[in-house]
């Protein structure tokens, strides 16, 4: 009996602990919640203006130190990536870079191509001539006709001789229009006996 009558008043010590902190613990919270807003307000009121101070003098020293690291900055990734490209070669990760052969290269093709004009050359052969020389030659190197001296230089054969070929192949003289510089003649001319004129 003495268990429970202790228990009895041990309860109802608890429910008098409890009416009489509950409202003290009440007026605590609010009091630490005031508290609260108060300090975070002063705090606010007062470290928010230096925050902004403080940022406003060191953007442009943080700006100035950017400025200046960036060379540097991108001088030691580029030195890191081309040391790491060479440590990767060397552990076997990647293969190597092939070099790059130009001068080779150039003096291959030049060589293709003096061998392909050698064959071309051979090919076509060392006595084929264009057909504009082969007219030319043919012609100077053939001797002129005499014309027959029975006809008359103001016949008509006669002029129609001198406008065509003069060594009676089917090409054309080497002058556009024939002229009596142009035209041969079968009987040579001096400055003391022109050749006589002739109407076309």
């Amino acid at each position: 009996m003495a268990l429970t009558s202790t228990r009895k008043k041990a309860r109802s010590a608890a429910k008098d602990a409890r009416s009489t902190v509950k409202p003290a613990a009440e007026v605590a919270l609010e009091r630490i919640g005031s508290a609260t807003e108060q300090a975070l307000s002063s705090v606010a009121s007062t470290v928010g203006p230096a925050l902004e101070d403080a940022r406003d003098r060191l953007a442009p020293a943080v700006e100035d130190a950017r400025v200046k690291m960036a060379p540097v900055v991108a001088g030691a990734v580029a030195t890191s990536r081309r040391k790491g490209r060479q440590v990767a070669e060397r552990a076997g990760i990647v293969e190597e870079r092939k070099k790059s052969h130009k001068l080779r290269n150039f003096v291959l093709l030049l060589g293709l191509g003096g061998a392909a004009a050698f064959v071309y050359s051979k090919l076509t052969g060392k006595d084929a001539d264009p057909a504009w020389t082969a007219s030319r030659d043919s012609a100077s190197s053939t001797p002129p006709r005499p014309a027959a001296a029975s006809t008359p230089p103001s016949t008509p054969t006669t002029a129609t001789a001198a406008a065509g070929p003069v060594d009676g192949s089917d090409t054309a003289p080497t002058a556009p229009f024939p002229t009596e510089e142009t035209v041969e003649s079968p009987t040579p001319t001096t400055p003391d006996r022109p050749v006589e004129k002739k109407d076309v």
